[in-house]
């Protein structure tokens, strides 16, 4: 799920991705976004080990604005020769 707060000159991109899946959590995987024009991400994470979440932040100021508000992110994610695509959804 995301939350962006969205201004003429401002973007700032709060994200939060859970595993949930029956095995365990990869122990690294690497995750892009996209949606709109926001073409982001390719970044190697790791899920905290305590709830299998990965939360972190995407800002941009002084450049064009990539999404609107309840737009659908797509974000891939890339883990031990496996991939998924999943639809990240407004808080």
């Amino acid at each position: 799920m995301y939350e962006n707060e969205v201004t003429k000159e401002r973007e700032f991109g709060e994200f939060t991705i859970k595993y949930i899946g029956k095995e365990p959590a990869p122990e690294v995987f690497v995750y892009k976004l996209k949606g709109g024009s926001l073409d982001a991400g390719i970044d190697v994470e790791t899920f905290n080990e305590e709830n299998n979440i990965l939360s972190f932040n995407v800002e941009c100021t002084g450049c064009e604005v990539y999404t609107t508000e309840n737009e659908k992110i797509e974000a891939k994610l890339e883990w031990n020769g496996n991939s998924e695509i999943i639809k990240l959804d407004s808080k």
